[in-house]
């Protein structure tokens, strides 16, 4: 993960840059029907199924906060590429706020 953090007097803005880890090959091996033979007996085939994962999420968040006077505000987004490692999923996006008041 790459991220950074700038801050001024009341104010910051958070950057992260990131990609999970992910399995690079796995694999899965089962016996599935084939046939039933006469006599009721049923043959199995061995088969291997590929679980590698076909994409590399990448996330991107941001943030800013700032506040004063017993108010703060904070504001986000986030994109993820692949998200779940998968290459055919969309892009995943978000944004939120949260406001803060004492008193």
């Amino acid at each position: 993960m790459v991220g950074g953090e700038f801050q001024g007097l009341d104010e910051r803005i958070t950057i992260a840059v990131a990609q999970p880890l992910r399995t690079r090959k796995a694999s899965l091996l089962v016996n599935v029907p084939h046939e039933e033979v006469a006599d009721g007996v049923v043959n199995y085939k061995e088969e291997t199924i590929n679980l590698s994962p076909r994409g590399q999420e990448t996330r991107l968040q941001l943030m800013y906060e700032t506040s004063g006077d017993g108010v703060s505000v904070a504001a986000g987004g986030y994109v993820r590429l692949d998200p779940e490692h998968a290459a055919s999923a969309g892009t995943e996006y978000g944004i939120g706020a949260k406001l803060a008041m004492r008193f």
